[in-house]
């Protein structure tokens, strides 16, 4: 099962994290479940995406008071219209972070009018109908393109050698067209990301498993202890025999730090 959680928020590079942060911070811990999906081809990753914004709504809108009377109805729908107005402006923003070659005709604010209609139920079924609209209306107009494909089968199998080559063929494009994508897209070599989902992945293994360097450095692909110790030092700073030695404060540090895979 796929859960709302600020890893899921990463996962599908949507901006909910300082929401489901808060959450986090304040000991919350309600979760969201969505139904387990394959993330392999670009429709699997959209369904994906569209049901994941709509749990995390639901679950925005089910720790919300509920109106007593109907002016405090009327109150809340004024601020869930502008929480869904910031909202749709901050995905809009987010799907294009890299200028786009032809300007994007999508109006996030198109999808406010559940808000504007008189007789819609009360506040809440309101900002649930725009959070449908908008999911729909933003993912016909914004498919998940081959890099953000490539990613999360990357994020989903980090263990396993991807190369430029089979990770064309799992997600059907050529390896001309994916290198050049993902590194138009997200800002980075392929095989540099690649390295660094093992990195992480490894990093949450040595956190459940302390001491047990080399099982981990062959559970995450590498041949030998030798080369993972080379790896990892040259990308965390450290070596993993340090790594495990940091109190849990600079342990979270070093893993935070991390999560950025840079240029």
């Amino acid at each position: 099962m796929l859960t709302v959680s600020v890893r899921a928020a990463r996962e599908i590079e949507f901006p909910f994290d300082q929401f489901l942060n808060s959450r986090e911070q304040k000991g919350n811990d309600d979760h969201l479940e969505c139904r387990a999906m394959t993330i392999t081809t670009g429709r699997s990753l959209l369904s994906f995406r569209n049901e994941w914004l709509e749990a995390v709504v639901a679950l925005f809108v089910n720790a919300l008071p509920d109106s007593q009377v109907h002016a405090e109805d009327l109150a809340l729908c004024m601020l869930l219209m502008n929480v869904a107005t910031k909202w749709g402006a901050s995905l809009h923003h987010h799907a294009h972070v890299r200028p786009a070659r032809k300007p994007c005709s999508f109006d996030p604010h198109h999808r406010l009018g559940p808000f504007l209609v008189d007789g819609f139920p009360g506040a809440k079924d309101r900002f649930l109908e725009w959070a449908r609209a908008f999911s729909l209306e933003f993912s016909r107009t914004h498919p998940v393109s081959a890099a953000h494909r490539a990613a999360a089968v990357v994020r989903e199998r980090p263990c396993e050698r991807w190369d430029v080559v089979t990770l064309a063929n799992v997600i059907g494009v050529s390896p001309r067209q994916l290198s050049r994508e993902f590194r138009q897209t997200l800002g980075i070599t392929l095989a540099k990301y690649v390295r660094h989902e093992r990195l992480q992945r490894a990093l949450e293994l040595l956190m459940d498993q302390p001491g047990k360097i080399e099982p981990v450095a062959l559970q995450v692909g590498y041949a030998s202890k030798k080369n993972f110790y080379r790896v990892f030092k040259k990308s965390i700073g450290m070596t993993p025999t340090a790594f495990l030695r940091l109190p849990p404060a600079a342990t979270r540090d070093v893993i935070a730090a991390a999560r950025n895979p840079g240029p």
